[in-house]
């Protein structure tokens, strides 16, 4: 049976699509942020195989704000559930004050 006897009128490549032709491109992406985002899966998919061995483990993630977005996001489920806290901070700035680091990290963990 040909494909013209399955539908009335004419075939349409997407009903939906109300565009006027032409091909639809997604934004071109900047390298910087291609990188940031291939890390943050990288390093999320690192970090599950190692979480699941125990259950008492809390995961804590300092990072440059826009990039733990990336990371949560690519999060397996153990490690969403074992995270314990996510600190946005610039740690170029921030790794000579300890005391800051540890105060974010239980105020984090308390929100």
């Amino acid at each position: 049976m040909k494909a013209s006897e399955l539908v009335d009128g004419h075939l349409r490549h997407a009903a939906a699509d109300q565009r006027s032709g032409g091909t639809s491109l997604a934004p071109r992406q900047d390298p910087r942020r291609k990188r940031h985002l291939a890390f943050a899966c990288s390093l999320a998919e690192q970090v599950e195989p190692h979480l699941t061995r125990g259950d008492d483990e809390q995961l804590v993630f300092l990072a440059w704000s826009p990039f733990l977005g990336s990371l949560k996001g690519h999060l397996g489920p153990h490690a969403s559930k074992t995270l314990h806290a996510a600190v946005g901070l610039d740690l170029a700035t921030s790794w000579a004050a300890p005391g800051r680091l540890s105060s974010a990290v239980k105020r984090q963990a308390h929100a």
